[in-house]
């Protein structure tokens, strides 16, 4: 009887290795960005699986995931964690390709944490009124602008933040843009941090580099 239970035991424990077909290239609270069987895919907890592949829960340190039923725990690939290693004389942060092909980061916004799309087509760090007030953002002390979108004219408020971060790159006193109501869908960051910093792309990985 001891030897089964101990077998039991064994056999709940979370495995903390390579998982062939799964390579993790990206991690942030609640998901992670995954090569699954040779294409990039981000996951987050609580959404549907992909290719039998769940996250049960994630952050900046490691993904545990349900693999086939599998629970197995992994941590950064070797190929990026070397990349970090290689950059450590400036702050960077390295982003891998997630969904829609549009390169996703966890970071933070006056020191409170967000999620970034990268984009490089937008002016400013582009944000709407509900992101603003999760961020304590006071975007009606700003400047009011009238912005045009696809989905037509919207109200707006230029504003400066504080500070933005992405990885351990931080920009201060950026310039954003407010739009009340539920647009733009994401916090999009634009060439007002982005300017400020070293962009590159290497393997398909893009790096955010500090110029100080």
């Amino acid at each position: 009887m001891r030897y089964l239970v101990l077998a039991v035991i064994f056999a709940a424990q979370w495995t903390y290795a390579n998982t062939p077909g799964i390579e993790v290239v990206g991690l942030f609270k609640d998901g992670a960005i995954l090569i699954i069987d040779g294409q990039q895919r981000m996951l987050r907890k609580g959404l549907p699986t992909e290719k039998g592949v769940e996250v049960i829960e994630a952050d900046a340190k490691s993904v545990t995931l349900v693999v086939d039923g599998e629970i197995k725990k992994m941590s950064l690939s070797k190929k990026i964690s070397t990349q970090f290693a290689e950059s450590d004389e400036k702050p960077a942060a390295h982003i891998s390709r997630g969904a829609g092909g549009h390169y996703w980061a966890p970071g933070r916004v006056n020191n409170r944490a967000c999620e970034f799309v990268v984009d490089t087509g937008a002016t400013y760090v582009s944000l709407n009124s509900h992101h603003a007030a999760q961020l304590g953002v006071s975007y009606k002390d700003g400047i009011p602008v009238v912005m045009r979108t696809a989905n037509g004219v919207k109200r707006s408020f230029k504003v400066t933040l504080d500070s933005v971060t992405v990885g351990m790159v931080t920009v201060r006193g950026v310039d954003a843009v407010v739009s009340e109501g539920r647009f733009p869908e994401v916090i999009l960051l634009g060439n007002a941090f982005l300017n400020r910093v070293e962009m590159r792309v290497e393997a398909g990985v893009m790096v955010l580099q500090s110029k100080i």
